[in-house]
């Protein structure tokens, strides 16, 4: 007679599960091993798997991607505009050897709840409002000519934080081990999270701040952010963008410098671009004729990156803009800065 398989034991399977089960927790966590994981995947598979600090950020904070966004628009109201295609808004001229703008207006609405890092409390004013402290600690780090996000970087880790976790990037092959979406991938979660807050966040927000319109400011919105009747579907749908009525050829240009992750086509969008901005901040823009960028490009802030058209699933000539902030879309007009072409001719933008 045969003799009888035996069991392995319910507990030791269900000890395998758990074991699995927290594998996968830390590899998609927000960790280094997380980190690391996650950017494993998507070079195995193929896929773009983009990191969003600032949702990190927002998820770990009292402060909502609503809230920022209306932070940055306050700021943008409470000063005037340069009614002038090609300028940016006035507040964005620096203060002598003071920490630069717009990051300096971007940390005034970022960092309205973050506490001041306690090494750095002896530089600042506990009585005053937050924003002011993080400007005079700020302030006193700065080294004229630095770049902000060097400064920030700082801030955040420390010095020798800074140093340590640069080594271990630049030890791991890293070809950028200076910047902080590298070096954010080799902290501890502690770090990654007050990083995010101080980092990310302020340089997201300055992204947001800095956003321009992508064709020229009178262009008539023909279907405003929001729900809507579908002109297609003949249903209520939510329209994540703005529609901005432009003819077949007009040239349009990036909101923010960036990486292009997304140079395409498909039946809904027609011919698209998707911009990476850096801290959360994506743009799109569809239904193009033609475009002039091509996939992982590095493009500049109003730089041209295609005509608009009617392709795909249009009812007429329009550009649908898109604004993402942590992976939400948010209303493109909280951000209608003046368009900025560097004296550029806006006729000439595409030859």
């Amino acid at each position: 007679m045969r003799a009888a398989r035996a069991k392995r034991p319910v507990r030791g399977s269900l000890m395998d599960l758990v074991l699995v089960v927290g594998v996968l927790v830390a590899v998609w966590s927000r960790t280094p091993v997380g980190n690391l994981g996650t950017q494993g995947f998507a070079w195995a598979t193929g896929l773009d798997v983009p990191t969003a600090p600032l949702v990190s950020t927002l998820n770990t904070h009292s402060a909502d991607i609503d809230t920022l966004v209306a932070r940055v628009n306050t700021s943008l109201n409470a000063n005037s505009l340069n009614a002038e295609n090609g300028a940016l808004p006035s507040q964005w001229e620096s203060p002598d050897g003071g920490f630069p703008e717009p990051f300096r207006s971007a940390a005034k609405a970022a960092l309205v709840e973050t506490p001041v890092p306690a090494q750095y409390l002896p530089l600042v004013d506990v009585t005053q409002p937050l924003p002011e402290q993080h400007l005079s600690a700020l302030d006193s780090l700065y080294e004229e000519g630095e770049d902000a996000q060097v400064t920030l970087q700082r801030y955040a880790l420390g010095p020798e934080g800074t140093a340590r976790a640069t080594e271990r990037a630049r030890s791991a092959g890293e070809a950028n081990p200076e910047r902080w979406d590298t070096l954010r991938r080799y902290l501890s979660s502690k770090e990654q999270q007050l990083g995010d807050r101080l980092v990310s966040t302020t340089l997201g927000t300055a992204a947001m701040l800095t956003l321009q319109w992508p064709v020229l400011e009178d262009v008539r919105i023909s279907s405003p952010f929001g729900y809507r009747h579908h002109p297609v579907l003949s249903k209520r749908k939510f329209h994540n963008g703005v529609d901005l009525s432009v003819p077949v050829g007009t040239p349009v240009w990036a909101a923010q410098k960036g990486k292009v992750k997304v140079a395409g086509n498909d039946a809904i969008n027609g011919n698209y671009v998707v911009i990476d901005h850096g801290n959360g901040v994506r743009t799109s823009y569809c239904h193009l004729d033609s475009l002039e960028v091509e996939k992982k490009a590095q493009v500049e802030r109003g730089q041209a990156i295609g005509l608009s058209g009617n392709t795909g699933r249009s009812t007429g000539p329009h550009l649908h803009f898109v604004v993402r902030v942590g992976g939400k879309a948010v209303d493109p007009e909280r951000f209608r800065a003046d368009v900025e072409l560097s004296g550029a001719d806006p006729a000439a933008a595409v030859e």
